[in-house]
Formats: structure tokens, C-alpha cells, sequence
């Protein structure tokens, strides 16, 4: 928040949602990136934020980790994106697909590709069968040089596997473009 306050002159509100207009007018598009799964009532909370700051034509784009993921399955257990206590709630397409029907949203288009969450998360799972058991995003911001070494042994593999995964809809991340149904 900080950052886009100092670098772009933005006026970020730091409070958590919980209802009413963010803004004088209604949004054309709101996004909510990696946002979902942090919340303890995601249903309630993006009902009022729709209800009270997207016009009726707008979008909504939500992207979330996905559950049904290869990486879920390869990883198990140490799959980077369960990070619990940080994620309460976990999204497979099947789930994700029925809140957003749940909302009244008509879902126009969805990816399953991210660079940095999809591929990242993807090395995270293939180190994990050769027992990483770290946090990659903290441990390359520590400048972990054998993670560092590993993720270049790693990671063109990584890359087709997630990108193969994704075609399949199966990659590490949901991303879904709704309207609201008419």
C-alpha cells in the first residue's frame, strides 16, 4: 500500500471491506487477486463489495490458487499455496465456478496460467518430492543460493509442465472473468 501511495499517487484505503461504496461512482472492473482465500467470508464480503461498487455491466476478476491443480497434487500436503493459517479457504475450479454461480455471476472467460505464482509454484512442487520443505517466495528473498541453483536445474521443466497443466486447466491458478447474469 505504501509503494503505490509513494510511487503512483494513489489513495489506498488500508481498513478491511465489509460494506458500503469504496468511491463516489461505481467501478467499471474490480479485481480481486489472491484476495479470496484470505478471507473468513468471502461469500458475504463480495456480495457487498459487488452489490455497492460494480456497475451493472461491469467485470470482476478473481484469481485464486487452484486446488485441482498439478502442483496440488504433485506437492500434497506441501503445496506452497495451502499456507495455512494465511489461506482459510481453498478453491478447486468446480468450487470457485459454483460461488461465483452462488453470486449470480456469469463467468466469460477463465485462465489457469501465472508466471510468477503458476511457475514459481510449480518448482515449489517438483522440489518437494526431493524434500524441499521451505517457503520458495521467502527463501529466493533471502537469496537461498542452493534454492537459487536448484530452481535453474528445475525450472524449464517447471515451465513446460505448468504451461501443459494450464492448457488442461490445471495449472496452479484460477483466474475467472464474471458479469453479473442478466
Amino acid at each position: 500500500a505504501g509503494f503505490a501511495e509513494e510511487k503512483y499517487g494513489l489513495n489506498i484505503i488500508r481498513s478491511m471491506y465489509s460494506s458500503g461504496p469504496v468511491a463516489k461512482e461505481p467501478f467499471d472492473v474490480i479485481t480481486l487477486f489472491h484476495v479470496l482465500e484470505h478471507l473468513p467470508h468471502p461469500k458475504e464480503l463480495l456480495q457487498n463489495l459487488l452489490r455497492d461498487n460494480l456497475k451493472a455491466n461491469g467485470m470482476l476478476i478473481l484469481e485464486v490458487p487452484n486446488l485441482s491443480s498439478w502442483q496440488s497434487a504433485i506437492a500434497g500436503n506441501k503445496w506452497m499455496h495451502l499456507d495455512i493459517p494465511r489461506h482459510l479457504s481453498h478453491f478447486s475450479k468446480a468450487r470457485l465456478e459454483e460461488f461465483c454461480r452462488e453470486l449470480d455471476l456469469k463467468i466469460v472467460r477463465s485462465d489457469y496460467f501465472s508466471w510468477h505464482l503458476g511457475v514459481l509454484g510449480m518448482c515449489h512442487s517438483i522440489l518437494s518430492i526431493f524434500g524441499y520443505k521451505g517457503k520458495i517466495i521467502r527463501d529466493l528473498k533471502n537469496y537461498n543460493k542452493k534454492l537459487m541453483l536448484a530452481l535453474l536445474l528445475v525450472l524449464p521443466f517447471s515451465l513446460m509442465l505448468e504451461l501443459l497443466a494450464s492448457a488442461l486447466n490445471r495449472g496452479g491458478v484460477i483466474r475467472l472473468y464474471c458479469r453479473r447474469a442478466q
